[in-house]
């Protein structure tokens, strides 16, 4: 079994830390889910550019097409 990536390993963490926060009702629902959802979006972009970082964004692509 491979082991987690530190990136990865801290966003556990912080789902783990946000889960807790929500069910002690110390956050409200809104903050949980904008806050999840900022860090799945922010842990696929860490991935991308681990996995794949010999290619340019669909941005560039988009843009060079033209």
């Amino acid at each position: 079994m491979a082991t987690l990536s530190p990136n990865l390993r801290k966003f556990y963490r912080q789902q783990s830390m946000l889960k807790t926060l929500y069910k002690q009702r110390v956050i409200s629902e809104e903050d949980f889910i904008r806050h999840r959802e900022q860090a799945l979006i922010q842990s696929k972009i860490e991935v991308e550019e681990r996995e794949f970082p010999y290619m340019p964004s669909l941005k560039h692509k988009i843009k060079t097409s033209f």
